[in-house]
């Protein structure tokens, strides 16, 4: 009798076994990106895609430290001649200008400067296997996003944050603000990079903004006067 008992035993551990492994093969794994270097991103936890946005703030400049522009040049290693935009780059520069004409602002011009900037930092600091959306802290005004391929999407997803913003109240959030960098009526340069990381990640795209938008101001009638000038409504 023990040693029927001890096989009915064998026999239920050896099924737990099988049932576990069972639930460990059909439960997919899900990608969970979390960064721990900036406060303002959003995310997409699907298992397929990962995807995640971040922007940056500056202080007004009657009490920002002043900041010198980096001189570099922009160099292409494509058959694209210097000063022509492949296709990633018209696409970005167009809807960057498509959406500002919602608003009645004006068109951005694109500046090999800032895109080489960009394309440095880039260069230097992502890591496409453990990819963080970290600021350059350079002196322009800045947009990432990971997980938005081409040059249309990236920045429909920065400006589709609109349906958040509160123009009774004015002002700078973290939810907002890359919408409130694109459309930044005082900026009118952009230069941008992007980076296919061949991962769940997609591509990886910066743009740099001069002048940078999302001036805060020292007070907040400062910031809300600032954000009333520079984020006017839609024209419809």
């Amino acid at each position: 009798m023990r040693h029927q008992g001890g096989g009915s035993g064998t026999f239920w551990i050896v099924a737990l076994v099988l049932l576990a492994s069972l639930i460990a093969i059909v439960v997919p794994l899900s990608i969970h990106f979390v960064n721990l270097n900036s406060s303002n991103d959003s995310f997409d936890n699907s298992p397929s895609s990962s995807s995640a946005t971040s922007t940056s703030t500056f202080a007004d400049s009657s009490t920002q430290s002043s900041q010198s522009s980096p001189s570099t040049t922009f160099s292409r290693t494509s058959s694209i001649p210097s000063g022509e935009l492949n296709q990633l780059e018209f696409d970005s520069l167009t809807e960057h200008n498509n959406k500002r004409a919602l608003h009645g602002v004006g068109n951005l011009t694109w500046n090999w400067e800032l895109a080489q900037f960009a394309a440095d930092y880039a260069a230097s600091a992502l890591d496409c296997n453990n990819l963080q959306l970290i600021h350059s802290g350079g002196p322009y005004g800045e947009n990432l996003a990971a997980g938005y391929e081409g040059g249309f999407r990236p920045v429909d997803v920065w400006y589709d944050e609109i349906s958040l913003y509160d123009y009774d109240n004015p002002g700078f959030a973290e939810e907002t603000g890359h919408f409130t960098q694109v459309i930044w009526n005082a900026t009118n340069e952009v230069g941008c990079a992007y980076v296919d990381c061949h991962n769940q990640w997609s591509q990886y795209t910066i743009c740099e903004y001069r002048p940078a938008g999302n001036i805060v101001g020292s007070t907040d009638a400062q910031t809300r006067q600032l954000f009333n000038e520079n984020v006017p409504r839609p024209l419809s």
